[in-house]
């Protein structure tokens, strides 16, 4: 499932924007994130933070990112030897900043995924999620798989992750930081995954939403 996560935030990022777009733009938009990030392939800092980035006792290096429209960037990280197109783990940070500042743009964010996830599970039999609330911080615990129509030819493949949102400031501009760990398993290594997650669900959980990353500069 190479670059799902590209393709999360979008709905997000039409309500971050809607106060200065007409909904069909935001449309057109919406089609270039999805065209654009399947089919990029170089990894460019497009704002400055830490590189590699240490979590799970291991180091993650940019290896991809994305920035198909003002105001929306990605990028995602990797254990050394691994790649969007075959990872086991990945560290990503979306980035996406809020020019519609009447809503609370937390509670949008996990609106508007938890949305997505539900229409998912229509159509993903392993798809689940649930919000977490730890010490006032929200993260978004969730399993997806590509088990669709789509891929009945396919190994099938689970992906856990966790998210955690958070508003960051930039110089004078704001945004939505989302932070997320994910972890991969297909075939014969998905049962050791579905196991091990609720003995390490508070380790993630309490790391991710204690890490400090430090956005630095934003590139226009």
């Amino acid at each position: 499932m190479p670059h799902y996560f590209v393709l999360v935030f979008e709905g997000i990022y039409c309500i971050l924007i809607s106060s200065v777009m007409d909904k069909k733009c935001i449309l057109c938009l919406i089609l270039c994130v999805g065209f654009l990030s399947a089919n990029a392939q170089k990894a460019e800092m497009y704002f400055e933070t830490e590189n590699p980035i240490e979590f799970d006792n291991s180091k993650f290096y940019l290896g991809w990112s994305s920035h198909p429209i003002d105001g929306f960037y990605l990028q995602e990280y990797f254990v050394e030897g691994e790649s969007g197109e075959n990872f086991t783990r990945m560290f990503s940070i979306h980035l996406i900043e809020n020019k519609n500042t009447t809503d609370n743009i937390i509670d949008v964010a996990l609106r508007m995924k938890a949305a997505e996830l539900d229409e998912r599970k229509k159509t993903d039999k392993y798809c689940n999620f649930t919000v977490f609330k730890k010490d006032d911080k929200l993260l978004l615990d969730f399993l997806v798989s590509n088990a669709d129509s789509s891929n009945v030819d396919k190994p099938l493949v689970i992906e856990w992750n966790v998210y955690y949102f958070k508003e960051q400031k930039v110089g004078q501009k704001s945004y939505v930081m989302i932070s997320f760990y994910s972890h991969q398993a297909s075939s014969d290594k998905i049962p050791s995954l579905i196991r091990s997650i609720p003995n390490r669900r508070d380790a993630i959980f309490t790391e991710l939403s204690e890490k400090n990353i430090a956005i630095k500069k934003v590139k226009d």
